[in-house]
């Protein structure tokens, strides 16, 4: 017995999820339809809130399961790898919140001094797949994430034999962005007490103990006894010139000192000129700054005395300073020269128009013109166009290439049938 009926919900829960969607169905009364209701598979359930409405309803509703997840608005993100075979072992460290797993795992692997294929990284029993960023992860509430570490081979490694570091320097090494590095950086001394400057220009990678070994034996004091300042605060001699606050040009000024007060002769610094020298200049270039070698031939010469004046009240002498290049040195006489260039006599070619491609009108003393190459041309009978076609006959020259064409076509049209005749009667021979 069939009738259509409004079936309650407790009565047909688990059958149909929905109640909106049980009104005005067929429910069955009898024993075999109610065993085929049960075991029939469950209802597709469907909503009558049009699309706009629905959306309007995700915005409002974060619970529904329709939502897209959410994402982590950190900058950075602390992950904690665990090690289920060795369940105290812990290693933390800080990433950059858009960093593909890839990454990740490549960083742990070179730590672990593990293969980077062998490693797998999963969370709640799902490996994590190397193209996704850690973003898209789901962190606990303080934004943080913990993944599981495993080896396919199961290699053993040890989570504690990782050097731990500070996550607050690990977070701003994250955030600073990277200096460019320096081939070489200049370094301007400020001796304190002296209200002296000197510069100095080393390698990038020289550390603190050697600038003042170096700067020891200028002055001829204990390199010990020298003491770099920046900032108020003393540097560390295991510090390397790249460690330091350089400006975009590669300078920085640091202060320098003795411990025991000594005062250090400046006078030492610029004794030895060099003949010839090669500095980097940082010249910018828009947004780029371009290294350009510079060259420097150091040839002191002889000032003369240009005169001066004196004051009448101190007595002081000033003399006038002579600051131009002194002009080129005449250049000597071919004569007096010893060299190559006066023993060997330079071959130089010109181009001069002789008699022979002068035009003339008649025969002349002054223009030799031979008659060796010279052809006679006697005017022929006039021809027209319908006499030279018949005499290049065209159509002849071109139906006899028809012709041989088609033979070559038909001999090789023979030869595959008798090619094809062969292969027949061997098989019916067999």
């Amino acid at each position: 017995m069939l009738r259509v009926t409004d079936m309650n919900p407790r009565e047909t829960e688990g059958i149909a999820p929905n109640p909106d969607c049980i009104k005005g169905v067929v429910a069955c009364q009898c024993e075999l339809g109610r065993e085929k209701l049960l075991t029939a598979p469950p209802y597709k359930k469907f909503s009558l809130i049009k699309d706009e409405e629905e959306k309007s309803r995700i915005l409002t509703a974060p619970c529904t399961r329709e939502t897209e997840q959410y994402k982590c608005p950190i900058s950075h993100i602390l992950v904690t790898f665990k090690s289920p075979l060795h369940p105290n072992e812990v290693f933390n460290k800080v990433f950059p919140s858009n960093t593909p797993i890839k990454y990740v795992k490549r960083k742990l692997a070179k730590l672990l001094s593990v293969s980077n294929n062998n490693l797998l990284l999963t969370k709640n029993r799902n490996v994590l797949k190397e193209t996704s960023v850690l973003s898209e992860l789901k962190t606990d509430t303080l934004g943080n994430l913990t993944v599981d570490v495993f080896t396919k081979d199961s290699e053993d490694f040890s989570l504690s034999t990782v050097p731990k570091d500070s996550y607050v320097h690990d977070l701003l090494q994250s955030v600073i962005p990277k200096k460019k590095t320096m081939a070489f950086i200049a370094i301007k001394f400020r001796v304190r007490n002296q209200n002296g400057i000197f510069t100095r220009s080393y390698h990038s990678i020289i550390k603190i103990h050697e600038i003042k070994k170096n700067l020891g034996g200028i002055f001829q004091v204990d390199p010990d006894n020298l003491v770099l300042l920046r900032g108020e605060h003393p540097l560390k001699d295991r510090m390397a010139l790249l460690d330091l606050d350089y400006d975009k040009y590669g300078i920085v000024e640091v202060e320098l000192l003795t411990k025991d007060n000594v005062q250090l002769s400046l006078d030492k610094l610029y004794r030895e000129l060099p003949m010839n020298d090669v500095l980097t200049v940082m010249v910018p270039f828009g947004s780029t700054v371009k290294h350009i070698n510079v060259e420097i031939f150091s040839e002191p010469i002889q000032k003369p005395f240009l005169g001066g004046y004196r004051n009448v009240h101190t007595g002081a002498t000033y003399h006038h300073a002579f600051t131009q290049t002194p002009q080129k040195p005449e250049k000597l006489v071919s004569d007096d020269k010893t060299c190559r260039d006066t023993q060997t006599a330079e071959m130089r070619e010109k181009i001069y128009d002789t008699a022979y491609s002068r035009a003339t009108q008649m025969n002349t003393v002054h223009a030799y013109i031979p008659n060796v190459t010279d052809r006679i041309l006697v005017p022929g009978k006039y021809e027209t166009y319908d006499e030279m076609i018949a005499r290049l006959n065209h159509d002849h020259y071109a139906t006899i290439i028809q012709r041989a064409f088609r033979h070559h076509q038909f001999r090789q049209k023979v030869h595959r049938w008798l090619k094809e005749c062969m292969q027949v009667s061997k098989l019916i021979s067999l």
